[in-house]
């Protein structure tokens, strides 16, 4: 939301260091010791002081690493000897010079940052030497946060992280939000930090949160837990979104078309937009004169229904067995067993979490105009 503010307002207070995941990071392989090391790259990005500080601080760590690799070495030889064995490392100075090597390659230049962000080996090799020193990589975020900070008076850092609500594997959720979440949260600066909101059910996650809810439709079995109003203002405020994106008084879209795109959307935003975006490349396109209108709509959410059902991560039988319980009723009656699968199709949006008072779910409307429950795809 950042991204489009309409005044300075936060432009004043602040200096917001704005960090998109889909952009930085692969989001089918992310770990917290990728994002410490992202986030200072972030900091320092043309500020010559601060990257002189980067490496000074990120040195003392390597030194760090490598005497407590020596001191493990030395240790594991000795007993190895004492045993009449051999821990088949090779010497000392090739195990240090090996090491080295790795730990030089770490750093502040561009190749770096690529080979961070493209290749998985080169992650794995970072993360296995940093894994007991996130600590650190915290404390050296935290300082470069401290000297931007006395840079940038009377403004103060904003960090905004943007699109981790994307992810998708549990397990890496789970590692981010719950295993390591004191890492993002000892931060020393203001942070607005996007996550899953599949985290609000989970009982291991303690974390301050703020959910962006739009509340399109009534609880099936109670329909006083939110009024029509309300309804009524969330479907105003979904056009508002494509209105402040349109040029004053234009007329880019019929009033029907706009409704339907809401309606498709099953209130996730992005869902939403693309819809509207995808029914606008098409007039475009065709070279069509005139508005954006419903049939429009229905190409360009055929064509986003496509990267909905992309996502499926799990075998079809499995997922019909569960999108035809949802079908049938809001509260599925999903086994033990089928909790990952369940937790899987939330993660994609094939299933849509509802929280009126109580939890409840439905079928993404692009899922179920897309699949035929009785037969598959």
């Amino acid at each position: 939301a950042l991204l489009f503010l309409p005044d300075d307002t936060i432009n004043e207070q602040f200096e917001i260091i704005n960090l998109m995941a889909d952009d930085l990071f692969d989001l089918n392989d992310i770990d917290i010791i990728d994002i410490l090391l992202r986030i200072s790259f972030e900091l320092i990005e043309g500020r010559e002081s601060l990257q002189q500080m980067y490496s000074e601080e990120l040195e003392k760590i390597k030194k760090k690493i490598e005497g407590k690799f020596i001191e493990e070495f030395e240790r594991s030889t000795q007993t190895n000897s004492s045993l009449g064995g051999s821990i088949g490392l090779g010497s000392k100075g090739g195990w240090q010079l090996s090491l080295h090597q790795v730990l030089k390659m770490i750093g502040v230049n561009t190749d770096f940052k690529a080979s961070l962000e493209r290749d998985k080996s080169v992650r794995k090799i970072t993360r296995d030497i940093f894994t007991f020193n996130k600590e650190d990589l915290k404390a050296m975020v935290n300082k470069i946060i401290l000297e931007l900070e006395k840079e940038i008076a009377p403004k103060k850092a904003l960090l905004v992280f943007h699109n981790l609500e994307r992810l998708q594997d549990a397990s890496q959720i789970n590692s981010l939000f719950v295993d390591n979440r004191q890492f993002l949260e000892q931060i020393n600066c203001r942070k607005l930090i996007s996550g899953p909101v599949i985290l609000t059910t989970n009982p291991k996650f303690m974390g301050e949160t703020y959910v962006f809810s739009i509340k399109l439709y009534h609880y099936p079995e109670d329909k006083d837990l939110i009024s029509a109003q309300t309804i009524a203002n969330n479907k105003a405020n979904m056009k508002a979104v494509i209105e402040s994106r349109s040029a004053e008084g234009a007329n880019l879209i019929e009033t029907d078309a706009i409704d339907l795109a809401v309606e498709l959307s099953g209130g996730i935003i992005r869902q939403f937009i693309y819809i509207v975006r995808n029914a606008a490349k098409r007039v475009a396109m065709y070279n069509k004169e005139g508005s954006i209108s419903a049939n429009d709509i229905r190409e360009g959410a055929n064509q986003y229904a496509k990267n909905v059902l992309v996502s499926f991560k799990i075998t079809l039988d499995e997922q019909i067995e569960i999108l035809r319980s949802v079908d049938a009723s809001p509260h599925p009656d999903v086994s033990e067993d089928q909790q990952d699968t369940l937790l899987q199709l939330i993660l994609g949006n094939q299933i849509i979490v509802r929280q009126n008072d109580r939890a409840w779910y439905v079928l993404n409307p692009l899922v179920a105009k897309a699949i035929d429950l009785d037969g598959g795809v």
